[in-house]
């Protein structure tokens, strides 16, 4: 699952959506073969989901005595040169609105200098924990990126794409980090004195993450064997979650 957050400081409005991809892959003894793919989803968190009908077909109306929320699809195995196929893509409603990440930034003008901070607080309800996260930042020209202090070793100026890249090592459920940067006004360019007076300039902020064996919504998955088959169907379901969280 992949959830995008989008706030605008500006205009104080926020977006948030969370898309789910479920994925196959077969062996070249499975290809050809089909199973029914059993999707739970008692809470309804589902607002939409789109089936690539190449490989799959809906049967949950041959059912009867189905739970509520439950969905039974027929999966025709791909081919193993497909490699993983993703078989179906799943919209959740907006009203799931589960918040693994919370990130706050704070810009404060200290005369010829801004100094930005960026904190970033996992969730204490999480299950995992939080990998390959990184904070991308964007410098607005009126700072001079050649005087850039960073507050963390790893950290990286790109003065060609006017973005700084701070490598964040994984946080635990109920645990912080921050990055900071300081910045000297351009026209300063690394000497003399400086107005408090000035606007605050705006610097946007991209946080991406990962978290493994845990998911966003709490949809279900199964398999079950369809009749005449010569091929046993065992399910290694693999579960994860990714995070890009913008700020402007």
């Amino acid at each position: 699952e992949e959830m995008t957050c989008r706030f605008d400081g500006m205009s104080n409005t926020s977006s948030l959506t969370i898309v789910g991809k479920v994925k196959v892959k077969s062996s070249a003894m499975e290809a050809g073969s089909s199973f029914d793919l059993v999707l739970d989803d008692e809470e309804g968190h589902i607002a939409s989901i789109d089936l690539d009908t190449t490989w799959v077909t809906d049967t949950t109306d041959s059912y009867s005595n189905l739970e509520k929320g439950e969905h039974i699809y027929r999966i025709q195995m791909p081919p193993p040169q497909e490699s993983k196929s993703q078989v179906a893509t799943y919209t959740c409603c907006k009203s799931l609105r589960r918040i693994p990440l919370l990130v706050q930034s704070r810009v404060r003008n200290a005369g010829q200098y801004i100094r930005v901070g960026i904190k970033l607080r996992a969730n204490p309800s999480n299950a995992s924990t939080l990998t390959n996260m990184a904070v991308i930042m964007a410098v607005p020209p009126s700072m001079n990126g050649d005087t850039v202090k960073l507050s963390k070793k790893g950290a990286v100026w790109d003065s060609l794409k006017r973005i700084i890249v701070w490598p964040v090592q994984p946080i635990k459920n109920g645990e912080s980090e921050e990055v900071q940067a300081q910045f000297e006004f351009e026209e300063y360019g690394g000497g003399g004195g400086g107005e408090g007076n000035r606007d605050i300039p705006s610097f946007p902020v991209l946080v991406r993450c990962h978290a493994l064996d845990d998911q966003l919504s709490s949809v279900k998955f199964g398999v079950t064997d369809t009749d005449n088959l010569d091929v046993a169907f065992r399910m290694n379901l693999v579960r994860s979650y990714c995070v890009l969280h913008r700020k402007s």
